[in-house]
C-alpha cells in the first residue's frame, strides 16, 4: 500500500482563470505548508487535468481519520489567514470527500493520475466493492506504466466551517478509485478501457465523474520539517550566532527607539522561556515567551535560519508557544512586530494564528514602526 496514511480527504474543484497562478503561488507556500503543520497531516498532493474536469484534484494523506474532524483541523478551518480567505472567493464546485482507504495496491505514486468518483447503486456496494478490491485494482500496478491503485469510500461528512461559508457549501461524494502510473498514455487507456464510464454502470455506479491528471507540486509531513522544539540556555555558538544575526537585521530595518528585539542578557530574564527549533539539518530558527501577568503573554524573539524561510519553522514555534501560553493558562497572548513591508510575512503568519491588530501594550507606545497584535486564548 502505497498512501502514507489510514485515511484520506479528496478535493476536486476549479478556479476562476484570473485566479490560478496566485492560487498555485498560495497553495504551495501557505496553505499546504500550513496544512501539513496540523497533526496527523502526513502528505499532500495537488494535481491539475489533462483531460476532463473540474481542473484541480487536492490528496491529503491522514494518519487515521480522526485527523479529519480532530480540534486542531477544524481550528484551522475557522480562522483561515487573510491570503486563504481571499483565494476561497475564486473557488467553484468544490467537492470534499473524508474518506477510509478501503483497499490499496502497488508502492510509490506515479505523476499521472486516473480519479474516478461515483456512487454504488443501492443494494450494489458489497459486489461493486468486490469487483474493484478482488477483480480489477490488484492487477493493475504490474502493468507497464502504471504503479498503485486505491479504492476510497466516504466515512465521514464534512462539517460546515468558515472556510466553507466564504466559498459556499461543499458538495460530496461517496467512492473515488485512484490509479497513478509513469505513462500519461497508460493511464488514459485505462479510462478507456477498464476503468470506462460504460464499464463503471455495469458494475453499478451512478453518477460517475472522471478525469485524467498531471501531479503538479507534492509535500509530505518530514519535507515541511520534522521539527523538534528545545527549551534553550542560550549557550550554544549557532543560536548566539542567529541572534546577532537578528539584532543586525531589526536595526537596519527599523530606528534605534523603535527596536524591541532582546540580546541574550534580556532573553535570560526569569519571566522569559526561550526555545530553538532543531532538525536533521541543524538549527532551524528560535522564539521566546514572555509572562507579562498571570494571565497575560507576549511572543518575543521570532527567527528563522534564512535557508529554513518559507519551511513552515514559524508556523511551528508560533503553535508551541500558544500551547505554552494555554497550559500556563493565559487568556491572551500579545506581540509587538515591524509595519514595514519586510514584516509582511510574520504579519500574515500571526494572523494566520488568529492574532488581530490592538494598541499598545504593557510599556510599548504609539510608533509608525510597530504593529500590536494579540489573541484571546479563550476563543
Amino acid at each position: 500500500m502505497s498512501l502514507l496514511g489510514k485515511a484520506a480527504m479528496l478535493l476536486s474543484f476549479d478556479i476562476v482563470p484570473e485566479a490560478i497562478v496566485e492560487h498555485d503561488d498560495w497553495h504551495t507556500h501557505e496553505h499546504l505548508p500550513e496544512r501539513l503543520s496540523i497533526p496527523g497531516f502526513v502528505r499532500g498532493t495537488r494535481w491539475v487535468a489533462s483531460h476532463g474536469n473540474p481542473r484541480y484534484f487536492v490528496m491529503y494523506e491522514v494518519a487515521e481519520l480522526a485527523t479529519l474532524t480532530s480540534a486542531a483541523y477544524l481550528e484551522r478551518l475557522n480562522n483561515p489567514t487573510p491570503w486563504t480567505s481571499r483565494m476561497m472567493n475564486s473557488y467553484r464546485g468544490m467537492t470534499r470527500g473524508l474518506c477510509t482507504v478501503a483497499g490499496g495496491y502497488g508502492s510509490g505514486m506515479g505523476q499521472a493520475g486516473l480519479m474516478l468518483r461515483f456512487k454504488p447503486a443501492p443494494g450494489t456496494e458489497s459486489s461493486t466493492r468486490e469487483w474493484l478490491l478482488q477483480d480489477v485494482l490488484p492487477r493493475l500496478p504490474s502493468r507497464p506504466g502504471l504503479c498503485t491503485a486505491h479504492l476510497f469510500e466516504r466515512a465521514v461528512a464534512p462539517q460546515m466551517t468558515n472556510e466553507q461559508r466564504i466559498r459556499g457549501a461543499d458538495a460530496g461524494f461517496d467512492w473515488a478509485v485512484l490509479v497513478t502510473g509513469y505513462s500519461q498514455d497508460s493511464v488514459e487507456n485505462l479510462a478507456q478501457a477498464d476503468l470506462g464510464m460504460a464499464r463503471l454502470e455495469q458494475r453499478g455506479a451512478t453518477g460517475a465523474i472522471g478525469a485524467t491528471y498531471r501531479m503538479k507540486y507534492m509535500l509530505a509531513e518530514r519535507d515541511a520539517g520534522s521539527m523538534e522544539v528545545r527549551r534553550d540556555d542560550l549557550t550554544g555558538p549557532q543560536i548566539r550566532t542567529l541572534l546577532e544575526e537578528h539584532l543586525r537585521s531589526m536595526h537596519s530595518l527599523s530606528p534605534p527607539e523603535s527596536v524591541h528585539a532582546l540580546d541574550l542578557d534580556g532573553l535570560r530574564r526569569p519571566e522569559i522561556t526561550f526555545w530553538t527549533v532543531w532538525s536533521a539539518a541543524g538549527l532551524l530558527g528560535c522564539g521566546a515567551l514572555k509572562q507579562i501577568d498571570a494571565r497575560h503573554g507576549e511572543i518575543k524573539s521570532m527567527r528563522t535560519v534564512a535557508a529554513h524561510l518559507r519551511n513552515g519553522v514559524g508556523r511551528a514555534m508560533v503553535a508551541h508557544i500558544i500551547a505554552e501560553a494555554r497550559r500556563r493558562n493565559y487568556t491572551r497572548l500579545s506581540l509587538e512586530t515591524g509595519a514595514q513591508d519586510a514584516f509582511e510575512p510574520a504579519r500574515r503568519l500571526y494572523e494566520s494564528f488568529g492574532f488581530s491588530r490592538c494598541g499598545p501594550f504593557e510599556g510599548y507606545v504609539e510608533d509608525p514602526n510597530s504593529v500590536y497584535m494579540t489573541r484571546d486564548l479563550r476563543a
